[in-house]
């Protein structure tokens, strides 16, 4: 048995070598060695199976070579770099799910009281960062679970401390405080990190919305002043410099935390909860946290919710977000002068709500207008734009819809005589033009197709 040996490897022995494979940038094992066991490409992670290997064979006989976090760390950052570099091609492994499985074994060998294999800040930062850039599906549970894990260890999270359903401990379940470790407290990186992952999931529906809306409650609970659940421990004593991070331990949101709750609540079809957030970052932003104020893409994004919503008032919901945003440049914060992207999303949301809003084809009109006195040339109407108006109309129908139909094709045709060039008139435009005039009902349809 290999622990009958007269000088049988330890820890240090493997540590040792993982650090070698580490330490030459060798992320995959060259094509001319062959390992005498193998469990991984990776020649880091691989080492550190075969310890788990050996020692869940006879862990009372193989304790020696039981991995510590030095073991972890490196395998973990080896694995990082891999995929960082792009070397290399894993189809039979992600390489998030190895960098949580390795996670998951140290964490429950530091929970059996193996004090060597206490997890840092830094290897759940790694692991986040890991499941995030593997993008693929079901990485964001993964992720959730990495968090979760930080809010325990942390002591962060207890029984009478808000949380989600699945994070509230039964009553008669009491955490042992030993677990308590502020090093991997969460800062608001490792938040946004599982937000963005919500946000980039395939489906987005009401139970991810809830979770990532509950996220972003409790990190606003965490930096309150008066807090409950911290062992009558002063918050602000754990707001401390991370040494070789130079981040707090803060979790305060921030612009890209409400933002990406806006953008998840979107996806999810729910409007009316990202304009929500988004009165509730100007508020914050009025009141003096400027850290939170919207931005550009804050806007754009609750106008593009509106849009996709197909609801009796998206029209005019995304109209008084544009008009809002108007109304700030004008009294001078440009940074949210309403861009192309805005005009065209609140077309988009005028379009899909013309056949139920008698007003929506006149509050394209107005945008169309208000782009064509603007003095920026990236905010004139293009083709794309008058067709959308074109399609406003249509979806309202009627004798206007086919008068306006005639004449914004018209208008293209004297913009692009008088030089603006995005404005040349396509096929597309004419047959959408041609097609409202069709559906007009309108006893002369003929004749002006004609």
């Amino acid at each position: 048995a290999p622990y009958l040996h007269s000088n049988p490897p330890t820890v240090p022995t493997y540590n040792n070598v993982i650090s070698c494979w580490f330490y030459s940038n060798s992320d995959n094992y060259p094509r001319h060695y062959e390992p005498n066991y193998f469990h991984d490409t990776n020649p880091a992670s691989n080492i550190l199976y075969q310890m788990l290997h050996l020692y869940n064979l006879d862990p009372e006989n193989m304790e020696r070579i039981r991995p510590d976090y030095g073991s972890f760390n490196m395998a973990i950052a080896s694995l990082s770099e891999l995929q960082k570099n792009g070397n290399g091609f894993r189809s039979h492994q992600a390489i998030g799910k190895t960098c949580f499985d390795h996670l998951s074994t140290m964490i429950q060998f530091y929970k059996d009281g193996y004090e060597d294999c206490a997890p840092d800040y830094k290897i759940f930062l790694k692991v986040l960062n890991a499941l995030e850039l593997d993008r693929r599906r079901g990485n964001w549970s993964l992720a959730r679970k990495v968090l979760e894990e930080m809010l325990h260890l942390s002591g962060t999270v207890d029984s009478n401390v808000y949380w989600t359903e699945t994070m509230h401990q039964d009553a008669s379940e009491k955490r042992d405080n030993k677990w308590k470790n502020v090093n991997v407290f969460p800062r608001t990186k490792d938040f946004n990190i599982i937000l963005a992952m919500i946000a980039n999931a395939d489906v987005v529906d009401q139970e991810k919305l809830d979770y990532a809306t509950n996220l972003v409650d409790l990190m606003e609970h965490l930096v309150k002043k008066e807090r409950s659940g911290y062992d009558n421990e002063s918050f602000s004593n754990r707001i401390v410099q991370f040494e070789g991070h130079g981040n707090s331990y803060n979790c305060k949101p921030d612009i890209f935390t409400y933002n990406t709750l806006i953008s998840i609540a979107a996806n999810a079809g729910r409007p009316e909860v990202a304009e929500e957030t988004l009165k509730k970052m100007a508020k914050k932003s009025a009141a003096g946290d400027f850290s939170v104020k919207p931005d550009k893409t804050t806007f754009n994004t609750v106008i593009s919710a509106w849009a996709r919503s197909k609801t009796h008032s998206s029209g005019d919901k995304a109209a008084g977000v544009i008009h809002l945003m108007q109304k700030m440049a004008d009294e001078g914060d440009e940074s949210v002068r309403p861009d192309r992207i805005s005009l065209t999303s609140v077309m988009n949301s005028l379009i899909s709500s013309a056949k139920r809003s008698r007003n929506a084809p006149l509050q394209a009109e107005d945008i169309i207008q208000r782009m064509e006195q603007s003095k920026d040339s990236h905010l004139q109407p293009d083709t794309v734009t008058y067709t959308s108006l074109i399609k406003c109309w249509g979806q309202k129908g009627g004798l206007k819809a086919a008068e306006r139909a005639e004449k914004i094709i018209d208008t293209l045709h004297k913009r692009y005589d008088d030089g603006y060039i995005e404005c040349k008139p396509d096929s597309y435009a004419y047959n959408v033009a041609l097609d409202t005039i069709a559906k007009s009902g309108v006893g002369d349809a003929a004749e002006r197709a004609e």
